[in-house]
C-alpha cells in the first residue's frame, strides 16, 4: 500500500519540478521599434465667480485617544496636488465645501482647526472649517514636457 502512495507522490514531485513546455508562435506580431513620446497636460479650471467664498467643516470626537466616537463618512482624498493615504478632517471639510457648491476644487483654501481636549485629554473634539474659492475643471491642454530636475545647469 505504502509503494503506490510512494510512487504517485514521486511522480507528483517530477511533474511539479518539470512542468510543461508549451510553444509559442506569434504570427501576428511586428519587429517595429516604436517609441512612445511623453506628453504632459495642464488642467484648465472654471473658477464659480458667482459663488463667492464657500465654507465647508467637519468634527471628528474621540476617547482615549484613538476611539471615534464621531467621525465624518465623506472625504475628498487630495490636497495641494498630493494625495492622502489616510483621510483626515481637513479632507472632510474639503469634501463638505466642495459639494455644496457642486466645485471639484477651491483655490486659495484657508484651514482653521480647533481642538477641544475633555478632562484628563482622556477624549476630545477635531473641529475643520476650510474656506475658499470654488472652481470646475472644464478641459486640459498639452503643454511642453519639462524634465522634474534641471540639475545639469
Amino acid at each position: 500500500m505504502k509503494k503506490p502512495i510512494m510512487l504517485g507522490g514521486l511522480a507528483a514531485v517530477a511533474l511539479a519540478v518539470t512542468g510543461c513546455k508549451t510553444t509559442l508562435d506569434d504570427r501576428w506580431t511586428s519587429n517595429l521599434s516604436t517609441t512612445l513620446a511623453p506628453a504632459c497636460f495642464k488642467p484648465k479650471y472654471e473658477v464659480m465667480k458667482d459663488r463667492g467664498i464657500v465654507k465647508g467643516t467637519a468634527t471628528e470626537s474621540w476617547w482615549f485617544w484613538f476611539i471615534s466616537k464621531e467621525a465624518p463618512d465623506t472625504f475628498t482624498h487630495e490636497r495641494n496636488g498630493f494625495a492622502s493615504i489616510v483621510p483626515t478632517v481637513a479632507d472632510a471639510a474639503l469634501n463638505n465645501a466642495c459639494a455644496s457648491v457642486g466645485a471639484q476644487i477651491l483655490l486659495a483654501p484657508r484651514y482653521t482647526v480647533t481642538k477641544e481636549k475633555g478632562i484628563l485629554g482622556f477624549d476630545g473634539r477635531t473641529t475643520v472649517t476650510v474656506e475658499g474659492i470654488p472652481a470646475r475643471l472644464v478641459g486640459a491642454e498639452e503643454v511642453e514636457c519639462k524634465p522634474a530636475c534641471d540639475c545639469a545647469k
